[in-house]
């Protein structure tokens, strides 16, 4: 009798705890969040803002999030893009890692226009500073995966700012990468696809 009962403890443990991790999944949905709400992901916590159709994501430690950006000796000169670089391969592998082939082909398979906005704020430098993102207000993606993208994101070196435009940049607040990122959800399928067929020819 008592090893029956034990085993029915075991069992219930089980079931609520799978319960308990379920909730925790749904209620990290970027869906379900709500505007103004302040959510914890995996160890950040996020600032949510919510409109009838989009969603922005900021880390709440992000101190340029509403901060205009300010370079005083750029005296209206628009630089050159090739001038400041982003690793687009690279940024297209660390999205592409942390969401699901399923999830992507879902995403994808939705609203044509859909996709992910990746908000990059840099030192002038090209040292990451800060991350932010924007999507659909009813996105299948959860918080812990933003905070993964943007843990890697940061360490990442990502930008290349060309030295001779440094002296334009001094006493800069902060670099925005200009055009902002922005993924169509059925070009990061064929990311998730080349590198799974890659990983599958590693192995073979």
């Amino acid at each position: 009798m008592k090893t029956i009962n034990s085993i029915l403890r075991v069992i219930f443990t089980i079931t609520l705890c799978s319960t308990i991790s379920t909730s925790c999944l749904a209620q990290s949905l970027l869906s379900n969040l709500n505007d103004g709400e302040t959510a914890k992901a995996i160890n950040q916590k996020y600032k949510v803002k919510k409109t009838e159709k989009y969603i922005t994501i900021e880390n709440i430690n992000n101190k340029f999030t509403n901060v205009k950006q300010n370079s005083p000796k750029l005296f209206g000169q628009l630089l050159s893009y090739p001038e400041i670089v982003t690793n687009k391969a690279q940024l297209n592998i660390i999205c592409a890692k942390y969401m699901s082939r399923q999830q992507i082909e879902t995403l994808a398979s939705g609203d044509k226009g859909a996709g992910l906005m990746i908000i990059i704020r840099t030192d002038i430098y090209g040292k990451t500073m800060e991350v932010g993102f924007f999507t659909e207000q009813n996105s299948i993606l959860t918080l812990q995966q933003l905070e993964q993208m943007e843990n890697e994101i940061i360490k990442a070196k990502l930008v290349t700012i060309n030295p001779k435009v440094l002296p334009f940049l001094e006493g800069s607040n902060f670099w925005q990468i200009r055009p902002t990122i922005f993924y169509f959800y059925n070009e990061l399928l064929k990311v998730k696809l080349e590198l799974e067929n890659s990983k599958q020819e590693e192995n073979n």
